[in-house]
């Protein structure tokens, strides 16, 4: 952004503008994660495509902020609502990682259990698998 004559040129004011433009959307969507986060703190795998749907939207806008970033001032308020968009964006993007971790580890938990219960039928199959109780408790 240069200054001619003690003006501002129209090519920086439309550079601020789109920047202000790609900030608003980005807390916008970031919003969005965060509800869905808090949504989904008891049971995260029920939004977690949605939150990836959300975080692939939020990839372009991050990426052409980034661009847009080198041509400002680093000392000026724009620049301080970058770094406080990119803080978010990262906490955001961080807490989304984790959730789809635990999530893949309780699902190898998960699948390792029910691998155990196939085996465990599959033995008793093997020694004539009885499919009902063959011994019961009729006096209470």
């Amino acid at each position: 952004m240069t200054a001619q004559n003690g003006r501002i040129s129209q090519d920086a004011v439309e550079h601020a503008a789109e920047l202000r433009e790609l900030l608003d959307r980005q807390s916008i969507s970031l919003d969005r994660l965060e509800r869905l986060a808090s949504l989904d703190a008891a049971a995260p795998e029920g939004g977690l495509g949605e939150r990836a749907g959300v975080l692939a939207e939020l990839e372009p806008l991050a990426r052409r902020i980034g661009e847009l970033r080198s041509g400002i001032d680093p000392l000026g308020p724009m620049a301080l609502a970058i770094e406080q968009a990119q803080a978010r964006y990262g906490a955001v993007y961080s807490r989304w990682t984790e959730d789809a971790t635990r999530l893949g580890n309780k699902r190898d938990e998960l699948s390792k259990r029910l691998r155990g219960v196939g085996a465990g039928r599959r033995a008793a199959a093997a020694y004539g698998g009885a499919a009902r109780p063959r011994f019961q408790d009729r006096e209470g």
